[in-house]
C-alpha cells in the first residue's frame, strides 16, 4: 500500500538508498527541504478562531471545532505543515492565547 509521508522525507529516503548513507550527506537536503514547519496541538486548542481570522491561507477550523492546516498533514494528535515561508504563520502563533501553535525554522522552535 502507498503511504503518504512529507516531501522532505521522501526525499531524503530516497538518497539514502539511491546513493548510501555516507553519500547522502554530500546533498545539501536543507535546499530541498522546507523551511518552515507549523505545527497544531490540536488536544491544547479552545476553538477561539484567532488563527482563523489572522491567517486563512493556512488555518481552518475543522468540524470538531478545533484548528486545523487543511494543507498540512496529520501527525498523531497534531497537524503540521511545511512552508517556504512563514506567511502570516508567526502572527497567528503569537496571537493564539493558548500557545498551541508553534513555528519551526530548519528544525529549531521559533515561537
Amino acid at each position: 500500500s502507498l503511504i503518504s509521508v512529507p516531501v522532505s522525507y521522501s526525499w531524503a529516503l530516497f538518497c539514502s538508498y539511491a546513493y548510501g548513507e555516507e553519500d547522502m550527506y554530500a546533498f545539501n537536503l536543507r535546499s530541498v527541504m522546507a523551511k518552515f514547519r507549523l505545527e497544531v496541538v490540536r488536544p491544547e486548542c479552545i476553538g477561539c478562531e484567532s488563527c482563523s481570522k489572522i491567517c486563512p491561507e493556512l488555518f481552518q477550523m475543522a468540524p470538531d471545532g478545533m484548528s486545523s492546516l487543511p494543507a498540512g498533514h496529520r501527525v498523531g494528535d497534531n497537524d503540521q505543515q511545511e512552508l517556504d515561508d512563514e506567511k502570516c504563520s508567526r502572527q497567528a502563533c503569537e496571537e493564539c492565547p493558548v500557545t498551541c501553535i508553534h513555528l519551526y525554522e530548519n528544525g529549531a522552535k521559533l515561537i
